[in-house]
């Protein structure tokens, strides 16, 4: 199959024209991270808010920060930004992510007899995750 590392395949790695393309979005999702307390965000959060800073920041060869290993949660909600609900088995940072994209973010427990929480992106109160 080859390797799975963009560094190592940048001339076919798409990684960078697709970032070119959500670079609102980025900054969007950047806004509302900033927005949050430290003491509120997870790792997660953190590293996704510090991959968006360099992004942006268009200093670093974008295939050398490894971001489909690092922060795929980022790269989901690019992917799905235009998409009205988002579906998730990780609602403690995919919540910080549907919310500056006006997504509902349903969330589905492992064990199938917890029903769905639906967050609705009208309602600024959701449930703690």
């Amino acid at each position: 199959m080859g390797t799975s590392s963009c560094k190592e395949l940048k001339s076919r790695c798409a990684i960078r024209q697709f970032l070119e393309r959500n670079q609102a979005v980025l900054q969007s999702i950047l806004t509302h991270l900033e927005g949050i307390s430290a003491s509120n965000k997870s790792l997660e959060v953190q590293t996704i808010e510090h991959a968006i800073r360099k992004v942006l920041a268009g200093r670093e060869q974008v295939e050398d920060l490894d971001l489909c290993k690092k922060v795929v949660d980022l790269l989901v909600a690019l992917e799905s930004s235009k998409i009205p609900n988002f579906h998730t088995q990780n609602a403690k940072e995919s919540q910080f992510l549907c919310r500056p994209l006006g997504q509902t973010m349903i969330y589905r427990d492992n064990n199938p007899v917890h029903p769905d929480v639906v967050c609705e992106s009208s309602n600024s109160e959701w449930p703690s995750f």
